[in-house]
């Protein structure tokens, strides 16, 4: 949290830059497709835009967490203070539990002060590298605070810097990203729907009252909001309101000493205080999965918002690449903004692409530090996946009790959408502007897909017992049954509510055999094609959706063949086959889709088919003029975690998904 009378602009590096350049010139060409004028001009310009932009490979580093240590403290001595001519670098690997190499970023949260002027603060991997800032400090001696996650130098360093005017600062570690990811390796990351889990002004998570100085609370986190029990860590949003006086808290395992030593979290009297960080869970028959809350001083309320969760052994989780903090959104037209959100407004942004953030389907998360400024009214900030139809009462930054307009900082890390894209939300009765910058990218934890016996061996699939004469003037009806039993009648023209999409996807005709290109084609194949809530998740699964990747046709070594290419190369002919019981132009793409989402919403058998497979199997009916009636059951094959379709297809064994597996 920082307190800034007046800071005007929050960054070191005034003008638009090449990327800055890069997001005006992309947002030009959205708006020149949506109103349909010079086509050809706006395709030029993305593909032209696209070849400028970062993709990723798959790699990554794993989160380990460690106890919370301060590497650098002030204490009140002016030459110890960073100045615009003079940086502060600090040691980061090789102490504290950081090893001195494999290291590829390390977690720190740092708090600063200025009492002689308004700066901005940076925390960089070396003093003439150009980043975003991290803070906003003022004259007041108000303390700002916030967590980033910065890539070291060869050296094993860290530099704060700041813009105008000297500052006090704190630096503290929560942790550090390895540079490799190994298969089943602890500390891979996995986003959820944003979730708030203690709020102690509203009875969430712990009874409804202010915290007490010096009593130490305890929350469970594992075991909530799809954050399993063998968790090791989660990265939330904490805020401290309504507080009595300025102090600081400590918010980590259950069971660790929470006296003395290094707190998490700062905060000022009346005021909002927000800092993004990870919490690593408690351990033993007592204290797993649980965290610890204490106040040191005063009293006041606690809310933490979780964003997702770091795995444990034998799990799969995205590994993290840190990039330059780079700004990939400013609404501030003087840079290149789209204007000023409104009161209520939310605003798709696009992230992947940008940045160092990869465009081609491997970024599932980003990290970023979020800032409000220019605001009129007092609130909040949500920023959260664009699929996803609200930020299910959580947000990311907040400003209470503070001088109108100040920056305030966070950070935070997003699950993106198919597009690649975070909503942004206004949760106040004024206006704000926002920035992004990015620190960082996780890669989807589904990305991760190991080969399985049972996938060389996929049977053929069925093909109508009947199908109808090409002079029939009449069409067969496909149903099926909802959850609840209730009939349900083929629609593929209207919106499906088994998507998941907060904004209409197309699922025409053509669509099907378009999408990803050529089935020989191995490019984009992590690029998300559609997005299927999934029922009853296994405890193995990951979050409650499954998705459809272009994928590939074949297998290798190292990965199954899986998505759209797969289905298309092995399955659209007896996809196709059903499909044209239906003669009123619908296609095998569209009642593929549809019975993909049936399946997978309202199962009649699912069952765990290996360690690394589930099978999900349900029954459609096709029914002629004359009133006879065909059934055919459709079978879905998802990956380990629940995530990746490996496959669909209508098989000839009703009871194909019976006696694979234990069923769930």
């Amino acid at each position: 949290m920082s307190r800034v009378a007046n800071c005007g602009d929050p960054d070191v590096e005034s003008g638009i830059d090449s990327r800055e350049l890069l997001v005006l010139v992309r947002r030009l060409v959205v708006w020149l497709t949506t109103i349909g004028v010079f086509a050809g001009l706006a395709a030029a310009v993305s593909t032209s835009a696209q070849a400028e932009e970062t993709t990723g490979a798959l790699a990554g580093g794993t989160f380990v967490p460690v106890t919370p240590t301060r590497l650098y403290e002030w204490g009140g001595i002016a030459a110890k203070k960073a100045t615009p001519a003079a940086p502060k670098t600090v040691q980061v690997t090789g102490v504290a539990g950081i090893p001195t190499t494999g290291v590829s970023a390390v977690v720190l949260d740092i708090s600063a002060v200025s009492t002689t002027g308004i700066t901005n603060v940076y925390l960089r991997r070396t003093a003439n590298e150009s980043t975003g800032s991290v803070l906003a400090v003022g004259d007041d001696a108000g303390v700002g605070t916030n967590t980033a996650i910065v890539q070291p130098s060869a050296a094993g360093t860290v530099t704060v810097a700041t813009r105008d005017q000297p500052v006090g600062f704190n630096l503290d570690v929560q942790g550090y990203f390895t540079t490799e990811n190994a298969e089943g390796q602890a500390g891979g990351f996995v986003p959820i729907t944003p979730t708030r889990l203690v709020g102690t002004h509203t009875g969430t998570g712990l009874p409804q009252a202010k915290l007490n100085s010096g009593v130490t609370y305890t929350a469970q986190i594992a075991g909530l909001a799809d954050i399993p029990a063998d968790a090791t860590a989660v990265f939330a949003n904490v805020r401290v309101v309504n507080t009595s006086v300025d102090g600081a808290a400590w918010i980590q395992a259950a069971g660790s000493t929470m006296s003395g030593g290094v707190t998490t979290v700062s905060y000022e009297a009346g005021e909002s205080n927000d800092t993004g960080m990870t919490i690593k869970l408690g351990t033993g028959e007592t204290n797993a999965g649980k965290i610890g809350i204490k106040l040191r001083d005063g009293v006041g309320d606690v809310i933490i918002d979780v964003q997702g969760y770091f795995t444990g052994a034998g799990e799969s989780g995205g590994g993290f690449t840190p990039v330059v903090q780079t700004h990939i959104y400013d609404s501030r037209p003087s840079y290149g903004g789209d204007g000023i959100i409104e009161p209520g407004e939310e605003r798709e942004v696009q992230i992947a692409g940008l940045g160092g953030v990869p465009e081609d389907g491997t970024a599932g998360s980003v990290a970023l530090t979020v800032t409000a400024l220019d605001w009129t009214a007092q609130g909040s900030l949500s920023v959260y996946n664009a699929d996803l139809e609200n930020s299910n009462g959580t947000s990311n930054v907040s400003w209470y009790g503070t001088f109108t307009g100040e920056p305030e900082y966070s950070t935070s890390i997003v699950e993106l959408s198919i597009d690649g894209t975070v909503m942004l939300r206004n949760n106040t009765t004024g206006n704000v502007h926002v920035i992004l910058t990015a620190q960082g990218w996780f890669l989807a934890p589904d990305l991760y897909e190991p080969t399985d016996s049972d996938d060389e061996i996929e049977p053929s699939a069925a093909v109508p017992l009947v199908v109808p004469p090409s002079d029939s003037q009449e069409d067969y009806v496909i149903t099926t049954t909802d959850e609840l039993g209730n009939e349900v009648t083929f629609e593929p023209q209207l919106e499906d509510d088994f998507t998941g999409f907060a904004t209409p996807q197309s699922v025409g005709g053509g669509f099907w055999d378009a999408v990803c290109g050529s089935d020989s084609s191995t490019a984009n194949k992590y690029k998300i094609v559609r997005k299927y809530k999934r029922s009853n998740a296994h405890s193995r699964m990951q979050g409650k959706y499954a998705k459809m990747y272009c994928g590939k046709r074949t297998s290798t070594p190292d990965e199954s063949k899986f998505g759209i290419r797969h289905i298309r190369d092995k399955h659209k002919y007896e996809f196709d086959q059903w499909a044209e019981m239906e003669l009123d132009g619908r296609n095998w793409g569209n009642w593929m889709h549809w019975a993909i989402g049936w399946t997978l919403k309202a199962p009649d058998v699912r069952t765990v088919q290996s360690s690394k497979r589930y099978c999900y199997q349900h029954r459609f009916s096709f029914k002629a003029p004359n009133g006879t009636v065909t059934k055919q059951d459709i079978v879905v094959i998802l990956g380990q975690t629940g995530v990746r379709i490996m496959t669909s297809f209508p098989p000839k064994d009703r009871d194909y998904c019976v006696g694979r597996g234990e069923e769930f």
